[in-house]
């Protein structure tokens, strides 16, 4: 997510309820920081989406990699983050957009 350092106070300020949400989840404080800008805003945010992805947190004795993305409640927990937040704000303040930015690999030419 790239955020720019103005919507800090405003992630400062949120309600108590939010911070309990994100403590009890432990999994969507992008969530709450693109649904707080969006609602600031009214406007959608930008998607950037990776062109491949690192997968550096691997356990090499189960290979299976770890996280909190590998969890079996991750969806469940965000999408509980995403209704919760619809009932602290009164309405969904996230956007739709169709807005997506893809990444372009960096080639290294120093060889």
């Amino acid at each position: 997510m790239l955020l720019h350092r103005d919507w800090f106070p405003l992630f400062n300020r949120l309600p108590a309820s939010v911070y309990d949400m994100m403590d009890k989840y432990n999994n969507c404080d992008d969530i709450v920081m693109n649904a707080a800008v969006s609602n600031a805003t009214q406007h959608p945010g930008i998607c950037f989406i990776p062109r491949h992805r690192h997968y550096s947190k691997i356990d090499s004795k189960a290979r299976q990699f770890k996280g909190v993305k590998h969890k079996e409640t991750h969806m469940l927990d965000r999408t509980r983050c995403l209704n919760e937040l619809s009932a602290i704000y009164g309405h969904m303040p996230l956007r739709y957009s169709y807005n997506y930015v893809t990444t372009v690999l960096r080639r290294d030419y120093s060889n």
